[in-house]
């Protein structure tokens, strides 16, 4: 921030409309990533926690209240394998 001044998200969102869905929809990626590439526990609830804060304070159009923890609980029954998808890559290396 010292370099490049505050990254006023918000204000670079304004453009687009962001309601409930967006926001669950960028949580369960952002949740599902994390599942998959953070292994400490703790670390991963705190940046799930911090991104769940910032997505719910980037919603810039009204629609129903829900909290992000919807998009967690979901992006947790949802998180794939991706040797699944992608079969170059074997177990080992996902770990």
């Amino acid at each position: 921030m010292e370099k490049n001044g505050h990254p006023r998200l918000r204000q670079r969102h304004l453009p687009s409309a962001l309601g409930s869905r967006e926001r669950d929809e960028w949580m369960l990626c952002m949740t599902q990533a994390l599942n998959e590439q953070v292994g400490d526990q703790v670390l991963r609830d705190g940046l799930i926690g911090t991104f769940s804060h910032m997505a719910d304070h980037m919603v810039n159009r009204q629609a129903t209240s829900e909290s992000c923890s919807n998009a967690m609980r979901r992006a947790q029954r949802e998180t794939i394998d991706i040797t699944q998808t992608n079969p170059m890559l074997s177990p080992q290396e996902t770990q």
